[in-house]
């Protein structure tokens, strides 16, 4: 399930463990950074569920119809 509060709290610690390292690789934390926002945007992306209500139809031929549904 999408969790703003979790996506937050893994967006805080990327920046927080670039903010106390003691190396002055500026070009190396903000890349540490960008890893670690994508891994946790790519991991909430992918535990997004779809919740299929209705709205497809398949009768012996090509799905039809329109998706009806909610990403959570």
């Amino acid at each position: 399930m999408l969790s703003k509060n979790d996506i937050k709290k893994d967006i805080k610690a990327a920046f927080e463990s670039v903010m106390y390292d003691e190396s002055d690789d500026r070009v190396g934390a903000i890349d540490r950074v960008a890893d670690k926002i994508a891994e946790t945007v790519v991991s909430a992306i992918k535990s997004a569920t779809i919740n299929y209500t209705d709205g497809l139809t398949a009768p012996n031929g090509p799905v039809t119809g329109v998706f009806n549904g909610n990403l959570t």
